[in-house]
């Protein structure tokens, strides 16, 4: 039988416990907490998540605890390029022709 790590042990206790119902539960508490005492933390994940489309800019601000100004200006100095909306360029393209379209008519 392969042994637990420490931490694994350590989770599966304070389930047990009745601290947490799921190891989930507590990851999400982890991280809450971990991002309070790390607050540049915060703003990595905003950025990251930002820079893969996953947030929109006024959710990304908010994770970054920053205003929306503040929050451009860094993604500036990271070389991050803005994006105007989620859509994919794919959609995009189809919205075009529909649009071409309806104007042909």
């Amino acid at each position: 039988m392969e042994s637990m790590a420490l931490y694994e042990l350590e989770v599966d206790a304070l389930i047990k416990a009745g601290h947490y119902k799921t190891s989930s539960e507590l990851f999400k508490e982890a991280l809450r907490s971990l991002l309070e005492i790390k607050p540049p933390l915060k703003l990595d994940v905003a950025v990251q998540l930002y820079g893969e489309g996953k947030v929109s800019i006024e959710k990304a601000s908010e994770i970054s605890g920053l205003c929306i100004e503040e929050f451009k200006e860094i993604l500036a100095r990271r070389g991050i390029t803005r994006m105007v909306g989620y859509e994919s360029r794919e959609k995009l393209n189809k919205k075009v022709e529909e649009l071409k379209t309806f104007r042909g008519k």
